[in-house]
């Protein structure tokens, strides 16, 4: 609930805080590149809930998903930097796209606890013009992952 307005729904709540705290580009084809990174980053989360919820026979199969959904959208987000000339996944400047390439690490492949620790740091490390946004953000949320609490995702 912000100011007596209850808000649901994932992304659209991450729109709002984003356009509230000016990580939202202004500029039309930076915001498509941000929604996007949001769009491909719930599509990975789905995948991440169907390999930690999946029956012990069909961990394996949830498991490739996962990571191959993960490899897909870092590898967006890498080929648009790149073609655009991008220190970041949605522009010049730090934005919403690069907190949802960061979520992911942070609770992946930057987290002792996660049991994909190594895969997923091997998928990012294959993308390392990422490590502008990831080194930004992790600088200005230091704190807050020192001191919060490890779990497995």
């Amino acid at each position: 609930t912000i100011k007596g307005m209850k808000m649901v729904e994932t992304m659209a709540i991450a729109r709002f805080l984003a356009i509230k705290c000016n990580m939202f580009p202004n500029d039309p084809k930076c915001a498509w590149a941000a929604d996007t990174c949001m769009d491909m980053w719930t599509d990975v989360i789905n995948a991440c809930g169907g390999f930690v919820f999946a029956p012990e026979e069909g961990k394996a199969a949830a498991l490739e998903k996962f990571l191959g959904c993960a490899d897909r959208f870092l590898c967006v987000a890498s080929e648009r930097m790149t073609a655009m000339n991008w220190k970041f996944a949605a522009g010049n400047t730090c934005s919403v796209g690069d907190v949802a390439i960061f979520t992911l690490f942070a609770n992946t492949a930057n987290n002792s606890e996660c049991p994909l620790k190594e895969q997923m740091s091997a998928i990012y490390a294959k993308y390392p013009n990422l490590k502008c946004g990831l080194d930004c953000l992790l600088t200005k949320n230091e704190l807050h992952l020192k001191s919060r609490a490890c779990y497995a995702f």
